[in-house]
């Protein structure tokens, strides 16, 4: 008996300690988004750091923005009213995972009248104040709906992304009602297994079970490492097309493809940055 009971002591001691660790490492990673985006130069990349104006960069991030932003809502496509309906009755999202300075958050307006809502997830306690503030103020240029129906209002929840993915319940997102994740640069924000998790939740979407009809999508705006070989990363990685599209795969649990009417390049400085949308096959 004594010696059960020291187990569990142990056992105890040990979720803890793990739930300690975690915790101070998402106050550590709080901290240390709210500096980056509280920088004027937040994105620019490393190399273009003191040999450009704030005018530039800041140009060359709301070109970036507006890029993702119409690759999203061309992800959209066309809806019958019945396809919207059906969306609202169901409560299906749009997720958006980092925020960051929202250069590509302008979209409420188009995702609303598809009948989703717009969820943005996203770590830093000033980006969270900073989204809700436009979300709103997108939202509120929405004529209501009239009939059974409401718009839902967009949402912004403060969490560590690879924490948040595999228990989705904690920020009470229901895996089952996303139809579109939209990722642009976070992806090389993140460690090499933060991105494999990530990935591959997001590949749970387009899985038999929760995309039986194959509507889900994943959205990715990312600078892939096939198409910048001789970038050296420095604030951020680079990932290849095999990397990216094996781990979606593992997730979805059957064929997955990038639907190439959809892809599209675009310069950002240097780099050279993808548009890809994903879906089951």
């Amino acid at each position: 008996m004594v010696i059960v009971e020291d187990n569990m002591v142990k056992l105890f001691q040990s979720v803890s300690q793990a739930l300690i660790t975690s915790l101070s490492h998402q106050n550590m990673l709080r901290s240390r988004w709210n500096q980056r985006v509280s920088d004027p130069f937040a994105f620019t990349p490393h190399e273009e750091r003191g040999n450009i104006s704030l005018e530039t960069s800041l140009r060359e991030n709301l070109e970036l923005g507006k890029f993702g932003t119409k690759s999203l809502i061309k992800s959209l496509g066309s809806s019958s009213q019945a396809e919207i309906l059906a969306r609202l009755s169901h409560g299906k999202k749009m997720v958006g995972i980092g925020y960051g300075k929202g250069y590509d958050a302008a979209s409420v307006r188009e995702v609303t009248l598809k009948g989703l809502s717009t969820w943005w997830l996203e770590i830093s306690d000033i980006s969270c104040a900073w989204a809700e503030e436009y979300l709103r103020a997108q939202f509120e240029t929405i004529e209501p709906l009239g009939g059974l129906f409401q718009y839902a209002q967009p949402t912004v929840r403060r969490c560590e992304i690879r924490a948040a993915l595999i228990e989705p319940e904690s920020i009470g997102l229901d895996l089952s009602s996303i139809e579109i994740w939209y990722v642009c640069r976070t992806l090389g924000c993140l460690s090499e297994r933060s991105a494999r998790i990530v990935l591959q939740v997001m590949g749970e979407s387009l899985s038999a079970r929760l995309d039986p009809d194959k509507q889900n999508c994943i959205v990715l705006i990312v600078a892939l490492r096939d198409d910048n070989p001789t970038r050296i990363g420095c604030t951020s990685k680079l990932y290849s097309r095999k990397m990216i599209m094996s781990n979606v795969r593992r997730g979805a649990k059957r064929p997955i493809e990038s639907y190439p009417e959809l892809e599209a390049s675009h310069k950002y400085f240097s780099q050279n940055y993808t548009a890809m949308t994903l879906r089951a096959k």
